[in-house]
């Protein structure tokens, strides 16, 4: 008795399904929790959170769009770049509030990597008055589980 390989040949019926499948499984690991986490950073007395972010590749910049939990309602919208040699990760945010004396906010923070422990400052508007800047505090960022927008 001999042993031979049979090999299974798809007809043109059945190409259509499997091309169905495969798009199926795709999109379920796209859409799958975990994909792109929320990133979150502490930082005076407040925890920012990026929806749907990683942080940059070495030498590569990543937009930075979520909030403050602390500061709500607002939006924070801004930019992360890792250092060339992957050393740190340097963070441009701004985040603005819809309260009667409107508040703007600016921050930047600088997490060491791979520790993703740091510093940051900010500038606070406040209306019309003189900015007001805080800081050096500390700073710490890691991944998140998912947070509720407020």
């Amino acid at each position: 008795m001999s042993t031979r390989t049979r090999l299974v040949r798809v007809t043109g019926n059945e190409r259509p399904r499997l091309r169905a499948g495969a798009l199926a499984v795709a999109v379920v690991l796209y859409v799958t929790p975990g994909y792109a986490a929320d990133y979150c950073m502490s930082t005076f007395f407040a925890t920012f959170v990026a929806k749907r972010f990683k942080l940059p590749k070495k030498g590569t910049c990543a937009p930075w769009n979520g909030f403050c939990l602390e500061c709500a309602p607002n939006t924070m919208t801004g930019s992360a770049c890792t250092a060339a040699d992957g050393s740190h990760v340097r963070f441009s945010l701004m985040t603005t509030t819809d309260q009667a004396d409107s508040i703007s906010a600016m921050y930047y923070v600088q997490l060491d990597l791979p520790a993703q422990t740091g510093s940051a400052r900010n500038l606070v508007l406040v209306g019309g008055e003189t900015p007001s800047a805080g800081g050096p505090v500390a700073a710490s960022g890691k991944k998140c589980k998912a947070a509720a927008v407020p």
